[in-house]
């Protein structure tokens, strides 16, 4: 049992799976790493985020999974404190045997007495509570899969701790599958947090629909990851020119300040009521380009095929069609230079520069999408430049 604990920079203890062939808890500070994302970044959080809703009922926190019982215990302690009420649930298909709980000493690490922080601990898999006035909790010894079969009438859930072990060790619960069943039981506004931030697990989430931003991490870690359930209310459909100069070799960039400031991206905007996608694209081109900017050689390259929230409204599901084109007048190459700037003629608050193809990198632009579709960009450029003998 001796080798199996293992202390953590802030003073607390941790446990090394056998399982899992990883420690529970991060070896800068486990104590530290539960406090700041999961009570300080998670159920505080989602209390003042909602406080007239958590006075007329419980704050219902979910975790995956319950472990050595610290995250429940400082959620114990938490509603204690606060004098908030808070019905909190976890999952742990492989309980900690108590010899090595009661070695930890999480009790003393989350301000429990020994008595109530075994009593949480003797309700995994017993089908019964333990708690006080403000706190009562239940953990089931089941895996995620076997819970969600169940899940059809379980009360929505405010917060969920999800701090199954990392990607590398545990996959199958990182996956955008499995973060839109735990949004099943999430309620509307509800939020999900995770000391993991790596990137598959942050386009996981977003790809389930969550709403997620990063946030300063617990020590040793730059980042963790908070995502709400917020859904998306309409489609909002945009429609953009990736245009070529005559030769194929550059493509038009346009700046303009947006809100969080200057964004860049290509020519286009949103299709208004009424409009077609190509109407709307011709109407953008002549209201941000001037008049006289007229496309040809107008192809259809991309339209958005996976989950994109809009960054500006969190209700709203970004479409895009974008296009392929070139101006019909050559000598309209030669408003724009390799510098932003604002030829005359074009809208005011916008500039617009030529970027060369095969430099043209995704920290050139701003939005997913758009650095998304980089490949069909030096595609569409390359056949363009086979046709014109460039």
């Amino acid at each position: 049992m001796k080798d199996a604990i293992a202390s953590t920079a802030d003073g607390s203890l941790t446990l090394h799976s056998p399982v899992h062939g990883a420690p529970y808890h991060s070896l800068h500070g486990a104590l530290s790493e539960s406090k700041h994302v999961f009570i300080e970044q998670g159920l505080a959080a989602r209390a003042q985020a909602s406080p007239s809703l958590e006075r007329d009922q419980p704050i219902r926190v979910f975790e995956l999974g319950f472990g050595t019982g610290l995250n429940a215990g400082l959620a114990w302690a938490w509603a204690a404190n606060c004098h908030r009420a808070v019905h909190y649930t976890g999952l742990e298909p492989f309980p900690v045997d108590a010899a090595h709980w009661k070695a930890l000493d999480h009790a003393s690490a989350c301000g429990l007495s020994t008595t109530d922080f075994a009593a949480l601990h003797e309700t995994v898999g017993q089908n019964k509570f333990a708690g006080d006035a403000h706190f009562s909790a239940q953990v089931l010894d089941q895996t995620w899969a076997a819970f969600h079969v169940a899940t059809a009438e379980w009360p929505p859930q405010d917060v969920i701790f999800y701090d199954a072990f990392a990607p590398s060790e545990q996959p199958d619960l990182w996956t955008t599958q499995q973060f839109k069943q735990v949004a099943e039981i999430t309620r509307e506004g509800g939020m999900l947090v995770t000391y993991c931030a790596k990137g598959e697990v942050r386009r996981a989430l977003e790809a389930a629909g969550w709403q997620v931003e990063r946030l300063p991490g617990p020590p040793g870690k730059r980042e963790m990851l908070r995502a709400f359930k917020r859904s998306v209310r309409r489609f909002n459909v945009r429609t953009y020119a990736v245009i070529f100069d005559a030769s194929g070799e550059k493509v038009l960039l346009s700046r303009e300040d947006l809100p969080g400031g200057r964004k860049v991206k290509f020519p286009g905007g949103g299709v208004e009521f009424g409009e077609g996608i190509r109407d709307a694209l011709d109407r953008e081109i002549a209201e941000e380009l001037g008049t006289g900017a007229q496309l040809t050689d107008v192809q259809p390259l991309y339209t958005t095929d996976f989950f994109v929230r809009s960054a500006f409204r969190p209700e709203d599901q970004i479409l895009s069609v974008y296009f392929s084109a070139r101006f019909a007048d050559p000598k309209s190459d030669e408003r724009f230079h390799h510098r932003f700037g604002t030829p005359a003629g074009c809208e005011a608050g916008l500039a617009f520069k030529w970027r060369k193809v095969q430099d043209l990198n995704p920290a050139d632009l701003h939005f997913p999408i758009d650095r998304h579709i980089l490949p069909l960009i030096r595609a569409a450029a390359g056949a363009i430049s086979k046709t014109t003998g460039a």
